[in-house]
């Protein structure tokens, strides 16, 4: 271990001479002496507030000068002050979030004592709180906690909007999570007023089989806070309610389930006090409360966490085929931009095997592919409109299913290929040219040197095809490295060594392709995106320089070409309207006839 003091004998100096002058300068410090403890370089000071003499020990931490100096009673077992973490150690005026490096430790022991000055923990018999500098998240608040309760923005009005002496039932759920659980409060309803359903908790949180509903109370009342946090009992509360105007109220296990129609008694009651603040109690008991202060407040919920741009893509509707390694993760990232209308097309199955890149875990292995995206999504976007196809559109399937997926992808907004294979892009292809559907499609490439994206935009870009070429062009003109394919996403070089695209490559790909596909479905004029091509590097190999070495390919001299588009001559249209005119005469006769 490399020792500070050691390491920086001149700042060892510094604060030895900065200690022994506030020592000689200020009666307050009576005593210092310098040590060593198992904690490292250490100081045991005396100091002297309102007569009364307070024995401390200063700690140097080993990452001194670039982290605070720890201060504690001498005597561990003492505690004085409210600014006093449960491990002993004083919250002064310099601490982690105040730090910087140039403050002594005669400037901590200054602090010190400007704390016990104020505070007089010995010597006085009121309490008295030395004003706070600090501001603790959320996190920090409830970082040791295991019950938490989440009250969302819109739970809060309505309950707040409920007259004096409402009451009813609630019914939540609790999702356990890793060290904690969270309860979530799903539907409230009044005995006299309309219900109120949280409709944006998900509906894999609503419906999931798995999830263990409860009922509980609610009470609104005019009570002061402080009369409703000291409840301790049911009893207490009870009488509290009964005081506050509910005349026929009764708490008891056995009697409070007939006149609400519990099924059994409530684990969870809310009490709303004077200023409709939501006080939550749990019991689990007969006549025993718990006052649950862990509450997680939405108070954020109206602000705009997306670009007012992003909005319309509520309006979209996405076809995506292929959700594997790159699919999934695009339909996810598309799906937190602000997409809800998705069609998710892929007959693959998921196996462990795929989880080093893919977006979903082990609780879908065994699952489809598309079905386990849609599930992912529907966590996401509460209101998210998922239709899923399992069918193989380049396999043995039957051609009238087969047809239906295409009808499908023709009516999206966009489709995005994330197949990587040449079937699938030639029938994307066929519906882009068929349909006038942007298409998007991507690529990683073996070994995760890299990858590419591109779109074809009906009369912006060229033929998703003529694109397609241009690359075959490009590839053909700067070869790859020698190397051979061995599995996707993986490349043998020369030396024989398996270099295999990681989750991180595949990450790159698909934010670029996610980003690409955001800007086409918007129409975005100009688009950010120039080129319909582009490859990304990721590492120095092929014709990439170097990592983020990106290169368009440009294809707009290319625009009016269409492969497989050669147009018919007069005397072919002529024959096809007689054709489909006699076809359509024929039609009508039989339906004449039918009639």
């Amino acid at each position: 271990m490399d020792f500070w003091f050691l390491s920086n004998p001149d700042r060892l100096n510094e604060e030895r001479t900065a200690i022994t002058q506030l020592h000689h300068n200020n009666s307050w410090l009576i005593g210092t002496e310098w040590t060593l403890s198992s904690d490292g370089l250490a100081i045991n000071a005396a100091v002297k507030a309102h007569g009364i003499t307070y024995n401390i020990l200063m700690t140097y931490p080993n990452h001194f000068p670039f982290a605070p100096p720890i201060v504690r009673p001498a005597n561990p077992s003492e505690s004085w002050s409210s600014h006093q973490y449960r491990d002993g150690s004083l919250c002064l005026e310099w601490g982690p979030d105040t730090w910087i490096s140039t403050v002594t430790g005669a400037q901590v022991l200054e602090s010190v004592f400007r704390l016990l000055e104020i505070e007089n923990p010995l010597g006085s018999e009121t309490s008295v709180i030395a004003p706070s500098r600090h501001y603790l998240t959320m996190g920090q608040k409830l970082r040791k906690t295991i019950e938490r309760i989440y009250i969302g923005n819109k739970l809060q009005q309505y309950v707040g909007s409920l007259p004096n002496l409402t009451s009813g039932t609630i019914r939540y759920s609790n999702q356990y999570q890793r060290d904690a659980y969270t309860l979530l409060i799903h539907e409230v309803s009044p005995l006299s007023f309309d219900e109120w359903k949280d409709a944006e908790i998900p509906n894999t949180l609503r419906n999931k089989r798995n999830v263990w509903f409860s009922q509980g109370l609610i009470f609104t009342t005019e009570l002061k806070h402080s009369s409703i946090t000291k409840l301790s009992t049911l009893s207490e509360m009870e009488e509290a309610l009964k005081a506050a105007g509910y005349k026929d109220i009764s708490l008891s296990w056995s009697e409070s389930i007939p006149k609400y129609g519990l099924e059994k008694p409530p684990g969870v009651i809310i009490i709303t006090d004077q200023d409709h603040v939501l006080h939550v109690f749990t019991s689990y008991k007969e006549d025993e409360l718990w006052h649950t202060g862990n509450i997680i407040p939405d108070n954020n919920s109206n602000l705009p966490r997306t670009q007012v741009e992003l909005q319309t893509l509520a309006e979209k509707r996405i076809g995506i085929i292929g959700l594997g390694s790159l699919g999934s993760k695009v339909a996810v990232s598309v799906a937190r931009m602000g997409v809800k209308d998705f069609f998710l097309v892929d007959d693959d199955i998921l196996m462990p095997e795929n989880l080093c890149r893919h977006e979903l875990d082990w609780n879908s292995v065994g699952e489809h592919k598309a079905a386990a995206v849609a599930k992912a999504i529907d966590s996401i976007v509460y209101d998210a409109k998922i239709e899923i196809s399992k069918v193989n559109v380049t396999g043995q399937e039957n051609p009238a299913v087969l047809n239906g997926v295409l009808d499908k992808l023709s009516q999206c907004d966009m489709i995005l290929d994330m197949t990587a294979s040449s079937q699938v892009f030639n029938i994307m292809s066929g519906v882009f040219r068929q349909n006038k559907v942007p298409l998007i499609w991507a690529e990683v490439f073996a070994g995760g040197i890299g990858g590419l994206i591109a779109r074809s935009r009906p009369k912006k870009d060229p033929d998703p095809q003529v694109i397609r070429a241009a690359y075959l062009r490009y590839t053909e003109e700067h070869p790859f490295e020698e190397g051979v394919a061995t599995t996707s996403y993986a490349l043998e070089n020369t030396e024989g060594h398996v270099i295999i695209a990681s989750d991180a490559d595949v990450n790159v790909i698909a934010s670029n392709a996610t980003n690409l596909a955001i800007d086409t479905v918007l129409d975005r004029e100009p688009s950010t995106y120039p080129y319909s091509l582009y490859l990304i590097g990721l590492k120095r190999s092929w014709v990439f320089s170097q990592p983020f070495h990106n290169i368009p390919i440009d294809t707009k001299h290319l625009k009016e070409t269409h492969i497989g588009s050669k147009q018919p001559t007069e005397q072919i249209k002529k024959d096809t309207v007689e054709f489909i005119g006699k076809l359509l005469e024929k039609k009508n006769d039989q339906n004449s006839s039918a009639e």
